[in-house]
């Protein structure tokens, strides 16, 4: 069913590789998605994808300045060795795990980088996340040529049916581990792990999802807040990647997996015990977010005619 909008979608659907290394040399990699959207290099992103990449830098940033002040204490010539031993009890504790060096890759094909990135401040919602959960960035240096379709994204106010079977792309269930190279101070990825390959997960469009809040926050936006829950969960590592249809076009970018409760308890027999039973949904932002996040951000987008 979806073997055509594959075709279409795998060309703007690129993986996103978070890597740190703690002060103990154990390296970390996180895997997530971003959607090309146009020939200029402009990407979406879940915004909670770029939020955890700017506090890993800032944990990095805190653990070389300590680093750092013990450096410049211990070669002090001019103070003695009780001094600086209470100089260095002053600096706050460096653990094992703490982050000390770190990498955000995109495409792993391109000599590329992020700029110019944007993403959503949080907006207090009575059920305790972000629904604007959206990030846009360019891609510098960029050639048009890298990608073979660009998307449209679906118009909401055209056939947005109830039903519709839909699909998420990205690059979930990688057991991906980064090197960290002391000579040239980068990360490497073993070739072994290219290319990243997709996962698509299909199921059908459930519902939209209105949101809605008070503060100065929400008085800012000034587009509707909206989600498209589907039938079936995201896998970690597709967040930011497309939700599309059969024909390729984006109705959605997906962001989260919710859990709702059945209300009953399936037995264990063998343990005897019960455990609750859950439905596990996916969630992505409604092309009428994106479309009005995209304009805040003076970014263009291709929009389906029907």
């Amino acid at each position: 069913m979806f073997a055509k909008a594959l075709k279409i979608a795998g060309s703007f659907t690129w993986p996103l590789l978070i890597a740190y290394k703690t002060v103990s040399g154990r390296t970390f990699t996180a895997i997530a998605t971003i959607t090309i959207i146009n020939k200029d290099g402009w990407f979406l992103t879940a915004g909670h994808n770029i939020r955890e990449w700017q506090k890993i830098v800032k944990e990095c940033d805190r653990t070389q300045l300590i680093l750092r002040d013990i450096d410049v204490i211990e070669n002090d010539s001019l103070i003695d060795k009780e001094a600086k031993e209470i100089h260095l009890s002053k600096l706050p504790l460096i653990q094992e795990m703490d982050k000390m060096e770190c990498s955000i890759s995109y495409g792993l094909n391109h000599n590329i980088t992020a700029k110019n990135l944007n993403f959503s401040q949080p907006l207090v919602s009575d059920v305790g996340y972000d629904p604007l959960d959206l990030a846009v960035g360019r891609l510098e240096p960029f050639n048009p040529e890298w990608v073979a379709n660009y998307p449209i994204f679906k118009d909401p106010d055209k056939n947005f049916f109830t039903g519709t079977s839909l699909c998420k792309l990205g690059f979930p269930l990688h057991g991906v581990e980064t090197h960290w190279n002391d000579e040239t101070g980068e990360f490497e990825l073993p070739r072994k792990y290219l290319p990243l390959t997709y996962f698509p997960l299909d199921g059908i469009f459930t519902r939209n999802i209105v949101y809605s809040g008070n503060g100065p926050i929400w008085e800012s936006i000034k587009f509707p807040v909206m989600s498209v829950e589907m039938s079936t969960p995201g896998l970690r590592g597709q967040s930011g990647g497309p939700i599309f249809d059969t024909d390729g076009r984006i109705w959605a970018i997906q962001s989260r997996t919710l859990f709702y409760s059945l209300g009953f308890e399936a037995p264990i027999p063998a343990k005897d015990q019960t455990v609750h039973q859950f439905l596990s949904v996916g969630i992505g932002v409604h092309p009428s977010t994106i479309f009005g996040f995209l304009k805040d951000s003076e970014v263009r987008c291709a929009v389906s005619e029907d």
